[in-house]
């Protein structure tokens, strides 16, 4: 409570109180080109004229239809501007755009009505300024890069993928990976940083094997485990460090650390560990779904690994004799990884399921299909490929591995998009928070605790569903302004 006072002080963001038309001038923090054409800039306000804004927020979020050449972030624009305050809650309990907006430190959205232009006369920039300014940029040079080279959707994701930029990618395509529950794919997460990592330690420990002799004599696996550390923490620098990639990045640089002092790494201390991390610096995350859904599925997948674990120690048995069939031993290594994927998508599913559905009101029925489908693209295709052209930028000699990237992103969409056509419909409704806290509290008792304590969590389970639908849907729904009604249950609106 103390750490979410201090943020809320911290943030300090004015908010803008009613639709005005003024003047702006600012100076470019963001740049973001949207699918329909349109430029998306966030903007550090230095003033405002006709009328000046007594209250002026100090960031604001505007679209345009064009910018001017030469734009980058950091540059001053000026230009005839509307502005809109943020949006609160459509319903009781739904998302708070307004919530968001504070913490994220935009004070208002709008567009210009005229405008942007440069402004040629600029202040000096202090070296901290000029170091993000810097960083974006090159997020942005990267980003055209990556365009370049593939093209098309595919190079929108790409982008989204290797610099966490995904406003271009087509409202289609979005839709129909959120039907087949791969949408996490784009979002930078843990899944990403455990695919960076582990190319990179796996890469560096079959380079050590090389050299059997130092590899003897070396601790080799630290030191692979040191440089995927690097590699996250400079993945998250160019990345945006959203807050799930900062999340994810805690999380597994806390067990690249364990392995350095030979600790275990999945466990669930690395996962406390890294929510309170998350909680000291950014509390407000907390209630929202990307926090929820993100350390719902990870606890899952920990418990799930350590009954997996306690599994196979019962049942320890001698190897294998030697001289087996290649195919077979193919064969057992083949449907052993399916059966992987299959397991850990469902646990994973399974956990988010409940807060996809609270937040979002929608579920992918068949998201297990979907990603089991992806997965081999996205993990053999498509982000060791990532890795491997991010390096080879600097030396101009990327093309080739992201042209194999490009690839496999076209296998994904391709997949994404047959099965979102043959998806059953994926609306819900709503859930009563109540039965969400109840459903809750299950999943930690049955992820954290390791004997037959986990069958405490049946009864809050059954009670979680028993009381799913005890929410009562508003009769009428009525705009923050006034001017539009609702009456949900005749989808029917007047102005």
């Amino acid at each position: 409570m103390f750490l979410a006072k201090f943020e809320t002080w911290r943030a300090g963001t004015n908010m803008l109180g009613s639709e005005i038309s003024t003047r702006l001038t600012g100076r470019v923090a963001e740049i973001d080109h949207m699918a329909n054409g349109r430029v998306r800039l966030t903007i550090d306000v230095l003033t405002t004229a006709k009328p000046k804004l007594r209250y002026a927020p100090e960031r604001v979020r505007l679209s345009a239809r064009k910018i001017p050449p030469g734009l980058v972030v950091g540059s001053e624009i000026e230009g005839a501007v509307r502005l809109m305050p943020p949006t609160g809650r459509v319903r009781p309990d739904s998302y708070d755009f307004s919530f968001r907006s504070y913490f994220s430190r935009i004070g208002t959205s709008g567009f210009f009505m005229r405008g942007p232009d440069l402004v040629n006369e600029t202040a000096p920039l202090p070296v901290g300024a000029r170091l993000f300014n810097s960083v974006q940029n090159l997020r942005n040079t990267i980003a055209e890069r990556i365009r370049s080279l593939i093209g098309g959707p595919e190079g929108e994701i790409a982008a989204a993928l290797v610099v966490g930029i995904r406003a271009g990618i087509p409202d289609d395509i979005n839709e129909a990976m959120r039907r087949t529950g791969i949408y996490h794919i784009v979002a930078i997460s843990g899944l990403h940083m455990a695919l960076v990592a582990g190319t990179v330690m796996g890469s560096l420990r079959m380079i050590f094997a090389l050299f059997p002799g130092f590899s003897s004599r070396h601790p080799v696996k630290k030191y692979a485990a040191v440089a995927a550390l690097v590699a996250i923490v400079s993945y998250l620098f160019i990345s945006g460090g959203q807050v799930a990639a900062q999340r994810s990045c805690f999380m597994l640089g806390i067990m690249l650390t364990a392995l350095l002092f030979d600790r275990g790494a999945v466990t669930t201390r690395n996962l406390a560990i890294s929510a309170f991390v998350i909680v000291a610096i950014s509390p407000h995350e907390l209630i929202g779904p990307s926090f929820q859904m993100s350390f719902a599925a990870t606890a899952a997948l920990v418990g799930g690994y350590a009954l997996w674990s306690e599994y196979r120690q019962k049942r320890r048995r001698a190897p294998p004799a030697t001289g087996r069939p290649l195919l077979i031993v193919i064969a057992s290594k083949v449907v052993g990884e399916i059966g992987g994927i299959m397991l850990t998508s469902s646990i994973a599913g399974i956990a988010t399921t409940a807060f996809g559905v609270y937040h979002f009101q929608r579920v992918s029925p068949l998201s297990l299909i979907a990603n089991l489908a992806v997965m081999p693209s996205v993990s053999f295709l498509v982000m060791p490929f990532a890795v491997l052209g991010s390096l080879a930028m600097p030396l101009g000699l990327d093309a080739p591995f992201f042209y194999v990237m490009g690839k496999g992103l076209t296998i994904m969409i391709t997949v994404a998009k047959w099965i979102s056509d043959r998806s059953p419909i994926d609306g819900v409704g709503l859930i009563s928070s109540h039965s969400l806290a109840l459903l809750t509290i299950a999943l930690v008792i049955i992820t954290m605790a390791t004997t037959w304590l986990r069958a405490l969590a049946l009864p809050f389970a059954f009670a979680g569903m028993l009381t799913l639908t005890d929410i009562r849907t508003p009769d009428v729904l009525i705009s923050e302004d006034g001017r539009l009604v609702g009456e949900p249950s005749a989808v029917k609106c007047w102005r």
